[in-house]
């Protein structure tokens, strides 16, 4: 423990208690049981959420993006690392955010749980926000607002990284962009709401 810890001492990153670590308190993360399931959606694409939205991790998402807080980031990230252990970096890709949110918020939270070493393959442009839309209405913005950034895809299998799936569209649109050009998608989430 460093001195500035005793002066501003970290807070869990969903119930604000204080703890020695960047991250979740203890309770918290037993609060927050892992997911992972696979669901296949098509023959090229499946799917799978680390951790339900409505649990502790999402309240820290929730946080972090508001907040901007990289030791937040890099601790959400640390969640997702056993869920991406088997992945190498080159084979990481991610939806990023409009460059206006990362302005606004200091990081983009998807390429940071993606790590380093991981595919810039699209480009986010701005857009309707997908919060408060209609399931179909985000698949429409989704599309619009996401395009591939024209960077060779030197494997035949990506793993899609976001940081929510509520609908789903987000990524599925990302996915489909892949698919397109013959490549095999898994999307992992940190957190997600409900099934694909």
């Amino acid at each position: 423990m460093n001195v500035l810890s005793l002066v501003i001492p970290h807070r869990c990153l969903s119930c604000l208690d204080i703890v020695r670590y960047p991250g979740l308190c203890s309770l918290c993360i037993a609060a927050s049981p892992t997911d992972g399931q696979v669901y296949q959606l098509s023959p090229m694409i499946q799917m799978q959420s680390a951790y339900p939205y409505d649990s502790p991790v999402g309240a820290a998402i929730r946080f972090v993006k508001r907040s901007g807080s990289l030791p937040g980031a890099q601790a959400l990230a640390d969640l997702l690392a056993p869920t991406l252990s088997n992945v190498p970096p080159e084979r990481r890709t991610f939806i990023p955010a409009p460059w206006i949110r990362m302005r606004r918020r200091g990081l983009d939270l998807p390429e940071w749980l993606a790590g380093p070493g991981a595919q810039r393959l699209f480009i986010r442009k701005i857009g309707r926000r997908q919060q408060g839309l209609g399931e179909a209405e985000r698949k429409r913005n989704a599309k619009r607002h996401l395009v591939l950034s024209g960077n060779r895809i030197p494997h035949d299998h990506m793993v899609l990284i976001d940081d929510v799936r509520t609908t789903g569209a987000t990524t599925l649109a990302g996915a489909s962009l892949l698919v397109a050009k013959g490549i095999r998608v898994s999307i992992v989430t940190l957190a997600g709401v409900g099934r694909p």
